[in-house]
């Protein structure tokens, strides 16, 4: 979700010097819902959670640029459903969210503005535990797709009040998804559901202060869905059951503060 490259005369010479490092925290308030075929909530996790990342971007010659990116975000949300019986059913979920994110793209320079389109690539990982009640079982769910996506990113500088402010809009296809649902006790009987692809997009806003253009902080908002899965038979015990995917939709919005390098 972070944006690219500074405009402005520092951050221009260092670009030709060979670009920067970028290390930071996060936080995140992240929403998840699966539907029915109805359209109808099945269930929803919400809840803030804290993370890091680290990033590195360069620019090639006088109009390309790249950037890599890896990130690592991880807490307890507030988990509310249903049981399979259809019980209602109130717990928490322990959430994992990595991602790892490239992107290249071109750039045209003015004075003071900053143009830069671009491509990006990212692969996610979302491991989803629900945790037991006295009247459910634990659930593990471990989340696998890629994001292919287009975008744009406009910087400006050598304003009194920033030293760059960078507005970064994308949008994505969702593809290539895959679901283990941890059941029972026995690995080798993790089924593994593939949601259908799905679309979503990215906006962020970034700003660094007049005293140091080396502090970034972003503002960001991003959200996806999936269409629902094929059904598969599973074995669960002596009794076996018909289990999918439901079609989903998801967001996180949040705040991200970093230092350049």
């Amino acid at each position: 979700m972070s944006c690219s490259l500074v405009a402005g005369t520092a951050a221009a010479a260092d670009q030709r010097a060979g670009g920067y490092v970028e290390a930071g925290a996060s936080w995140l308030y992240f929403n998840y819902q699966e539907t029915g075929s109805a359209g109808q909530v099945l269930n929803e996790e919400t809840g803030d959670i804290p993370g890091v990342y680290v990033a590195w971007s360069s620019v090639f010659g006088s109009y390309a640029w790249a950037r890599l990116e890896a990130s690592y975000a991880s807490h307890s949300v507030t988990y509310e459903g249903q049981t399979q019986a259809g019980a209602p059913l109130t717990t928490s979920t322990h959430e994992r969210l990595i991602h790892y994110d490239g992107r290249v793209g071109g750039q045209w320079l003015q004075t003071a503005i900053a143009v830069r389109p671009f491509l990006s690539v990212r692969y996610q990982r979302w491991d989803r535990e629900i945790q037991p009640t006295a009247s459910s079982l634990a659930l593990n769910e471990y989340y696998r797709w890629w994001e292919a996506g287009v975008g744009v990113e406009s910087c400006g500088s050598g304003w009194s009040w920033a030293a760059e402010v960078c507005l970064d809009l994308g949008v994505f296809r969702t593809t290539a998804a895959e679901v283990e649902v941890a059941l029972g006790s026995d690995p080798d009987n993790y089924p593994v559901l593939e949601p259908g692809d799905g679309s979503g997009y990215r906006v962020q806003l970034r700003w660094s202060p007049p005293a140091s253009s080396h502090l970034v902080v972003s503002l960001f908002h991003a959200a996806w869905d999936f269409d629902r899965s094929d059904s598969e038979l599973v074995r669960l015990g002596f009794a076996q059951l018909r289990i999918r995917e439901p079609a989903s939709e998801a967001s996180r919005q949040g705040v991200r503060v970093a230092l350049r390098f």
